[in-house]
């Protein structure tokens, strides 16, 4: 797909069948829906029970969730494989618009494989509060890390003058992730901010 056949003949029929956008838009929403039945899925297989299922506003993008806070209660690695199921039914969806494909030669079946190929590498970025987020919190043991900034930065600089709740002792490679974290996410969401900002300015 990314590197022999390509997206370029997908991209044509959408582009000249005004049509297919909005067949690719649904099935967009779709793979999205589908999604969250791969977190239902891996959490009922851990043993949880999922609480609901639905649709909302999160920041101001429309969006599915599930219900997961039953994994709370299971292991670390229950809770990792329900942070990523969604990717797995992600390429199960991805899978079987290949197979009708190859079955239609429809090429634009292909450009919707691509994004949701984009939106998994969305759903993996980690500074905000999305699946690569939580999977990362699963797998470091910190149960939300921007909610723990404070309490890290007085364990691991523990100056007289700065008081207030600290963290329990925490492996080394955890305090690393931790640390890295900080010196990446802060600075980028500062950046994102201001860029925001200082555009709304200059358009206004």
């Amino acid at each position: 797909l990314f590197f022999v056949q390509g997206v370029a003949g997908g991209a044509h029929e959408a582009l000249y069948s005004p049509g297919l956008m909005l067949a690719i838009l649904g099935m967009i929403v779709l793979s999205t829906a589908w999604h969250e039945f791969g977190h239902a899925a891996a959490l009922h297989y851990g043993g949880g029970r999922v609480r609901g299922m639905g649709a909302g506003l999160y920041i101001v993008y429309p969006a599915f969730y599930t219900d997961v806070t039953d994994t709370y209660r299971l292991g670390r690695w229950a809770r990792v494989r329900t942070d990523l199921g969604g990717f797995y039914f992600n390429f199960i969806f991805a899978l079987g618009l290949i197979g009708l494909y190859f079955l239609t030669g429809s090429e634009f079946l292909l450009l919707v494989v691509l994004l949701i190929h984009l939106e998994i590498i969305h759903q993996l970025l980690p500074f905000v509060r999305l699946d690569g987020y939580w999977a990362l919190a699963d797998i470091t043991g910190v149960p939300d890390f921007f909610s723990h900034v404070g309490p890290f930065l007085r364990t691991v600089l523990p100056l007289p003058f700065w008081k207030g709740s600290k963290l329990p002792n925490m492996k080394r490679w955890v305090k690393v992730v931790f640390a890295l974290y900080i010196l990446i996410t802060i600075p980028l969401l500062l950046f994102l901010i201001f860029s925001g900002v200082f555009t709304g300015l200059a358009r206004s």
